[in-house]
């Protein structure tokens, strides 16, 4: 049986729909409901150690970065979803714009689902691309 807590009931499509939404739009209070207070993000970068944070640790260089640039736009493109039953994964590339950059790579989410809804259980991400305008 479900212990009943108050937060928001997304399904799968719901939360590809507002990832990048909130993302985009600085709402990080909202984004950060997307997950699972103990996610954890995972950044991996080519020819460096792999970084694991959990999403509190992690959120106040999200929310520095993205207060740092007027433009701040994610957008999500060949977005996969695959459900096992009650955990489901979610891969997209994406490209993110800020005022002086373009980042592209690929976001690959965990997801968990209980009689609340999903939650996002892990982030893991790669920048394939960066260019510097």
């Amino acid at each position: 049986m479900c212990k009943q807590i108050e937060r928001q009931h997304y399904s799968l499509e719901d939360i590809v729909k507002l990832y990048p939404l909130y993302y985009s739009q600085k709402r990080m209070d909202e984004w950060q409901s997307l997950f699972d207070e103990r996610a954890i993000m995972v950044k991996v970068e080519k020819e460096k150690p792999v970084s694991c944070l959990s999403i509190i640790e992690g959120m106040p260089e999200q929310r520095e970065y993205a207060a740092e640039n007027k433009t701040f736009i994610e957008e999500w493109q060949n977005v996969e979803i695959t459900q096992y039953g009650n955990i489901a994964v979610i891969k997209a590339d994406y490209i993110l714009t800020t005022d002086h950059e373009i980042r592209k790579g690929v976001d690959v989410l965990t997801l968990c689902s209980d009689c609340d809804g999903w939650l996002i259980t892990n982030l893991t991400y790669e920048q394939k691309e960066f260019i510097s305008m």
